[in-house]
């Protein structure tokens, strides 16, 4: 028997009465309404079964997130606020329930297109397992109207790792900021997205909607990949446009330390790993230590030793 999606699975577990806890109470008369009417226009899926995306008339986006055992609640519409969400939020609730519980939420008058509509994206009311792909069972396809993939910047360097269909598409951008630091961000060829973006995946748009900003740090990059499946490349930008395409490398952290070289009375310090000299094309900056020339992203396992060395630039 096929076992319940995860968040499924918290809404089965859900008792009727948690839906007044969803909203500030003026929305959840507003939501209880709505429910009355179709505004559905899309459901999409993650693909891990975590979370969902709930597509409204009038462009209005509406996620339900699951992180650990906790909801987590977005919208795209003017209303929304996080500690009295809105009446899309309620919708998108009640409906879940509604559509998990068949018995639950009796005092909502539920439009039957409204529960079908969320039945269709999901795949079925009972029962259906993790991982299917995201989208999969749109309401409508979420591919009309998404533009076409436009170019990114000049990628001359490891693009050949990358599967043809998603080149030039979205990737993770990592670039110098100008102040000697860092910056990052998901792009779609030059265009830098959002959660609400129209077109973005599912999970880019989830992992934009669970607010990480951008670190160098492995934790950043480790839910990067986690929460997209690894689905999207992760590029380095220099200043000059040129970008190189990197892979994290979670399972081969590096260990910082510093070589001394004695030649003809003088010292020279460099810099190094147990590997040997840091590479000329390799820099450190937060936890992390970029090595362009691999194509390849370490975390440092000497996170004292880094702080020392760096002062040492």
């Amino acid at each position: 028997m096929q076992r319940l999606a995860p968040l499924l699975e918290r809404f089965h577990q859900y008792r009727p009465g948690d839906v007044h806890a969803v909203a500030a109470k003026v929305h959840l008369e507003a939501g209880f309404k709505a429910c009355g009417s179709n505004a559905f226009t899309g459901v999409l899926w993650s693909h891990d079964g975590t979370a969902l995306t709930v597509s409204f008339t009038g462009g209005v986006r509406t996620s339900l997130i699951l992180q650990d055992f906790n909801l987590v609640t977005k919208c795209s519409c003017e209303t929304w606020q996080p500690a009295r969400n809105c009446p899309h939020v309620v919708v998108a609730w009640a409906t879940l329930k509604r559509l998990v519980s068949p018995e639950a939420l009796a005092h909502i008058r539920f439009a039957p297109e409204l529960v079908a509509g969320m039945k269709g994206g999901l795949g079925s009311a009972a029962a259906f397992p993790p991982g299917i792909p995201a989208g999969e069972g749109d309401v409508k396809s979420a591919a009309q109207g998404v533009p076409s993939p436009v170019s990114l910047v000049p990628l001359d360097r490891g693009m050949e790792s990358v599967p043809e269909g998603d080149r030039s598409r979205f990737c993770l951008v990592v670039a110098p900021d100008g102040e000697g630091g860092l910056s990052g961000c998901v792009m779609r060829g030059t265009e830098r997205v959002t959660g609400w973006s129209p077109g973005i995946p599912t999970e880019l748009s989830l992992f934009l909607l669970l607010d990480h900003p951008y670190a160098s740090t492995p934790s950043y990059f480790e839910k990067f990949l986690q929460v997209t499946g690894g689905r999207h490349p992760i590029v380095f930008c220099d200043p000059q446009g040129t970008g190189t395409v990197l892979s994290y490398a979670g399972d081969a952290p590096r260990t910082l330390g510093v070589s001394f070289d004695f030649r003809e009375g003088d010292v020279a310090v460099s810099r190094s790993t147990e590997k040997g000299p840091i590479p000329d094309a390799a820099f450190l900056h937060g936890k992390l230590l970029f090595d362009l020339e691999a194509g390849l992203v370490h975390p440092v396992a000497d996170a004292l030793g880094l702080d020392r060395l760096q002062q040492t630039d």
